[in-house]
């Protein structure tokens, strides 16, 4: 019993140790890198914590919806069917982790699962590298390069936007 309260004491210190940096919410558009959707839309929360100088970390979770294009399938025959592929959605969730480089400048990766929502979406081990640009104290220029791992593949996309601090 006394290694569990030693235990929980050491955590609840070392939580209220943590600096809170509050929340943050943006918005991005992006490019999927397959031919089957044309554009996505993208919003995210994050709430990060200062852990060390220049290093932030927190849960975030958000939400990602890539528009299906008309694409033409030919047959062995030489026929051509049009068919309509569906929207991508899905709602990430996981750690978000960020490195300042510079006073305005930092690098992020976000790493979790992506729980895939609609009829033909299956989630999958999600990930976003990203670099980031303060341009006041209240908003940030981000760039990200979001991937969710699926079997047999993995759906990308390449994104840019704004985040802010809520």
């Amino acid at each position: 019993m006394k290694k569990i309260n030693f235990a929980l004491s050491l955590v609840l210190l070392s939580v209220f140790s943590i600096q809170a940096q509050g929340f943050k919410g943006g918005f991005s558009l992006g490019f999927p890198s397959e031919d089957t959707h044309t554009f996505s839309i993208i919003a995210q929360v994050s709430y990060l914590f200062e852990v060390e100088d220049n290093i932030m970390v927190g849960p975030f979770t958000g939400y990602s919806h890539s528009f299906g294009d008309d694409i033409t399938i030919t047959d062995n025959l030489g026929n051509e069917n049009n068919v309509e592929e569906n929207d991508y959605q899905y709602a990430p969730v996981g750690i978000s982790g960020r490195y300042l480089l510079t006073e305005n400048l930092y690098g992020g990766l976000d790493l979790g699962y992506a729980i895939g929502l609609g009829n033909a979406n299956d989630g999958g081990f999600y990930y976003a590298p990203k670099i980031g640009f303060s341009i006041s104290d209240s908003y940030d220029i981000i760039a990200a390069y979001r991937g969710v791992a699926v079997n047999g593949g993995s759906f990308n996309i390449l994104s840019a936007g704004i985040e802010f601090y809520l």
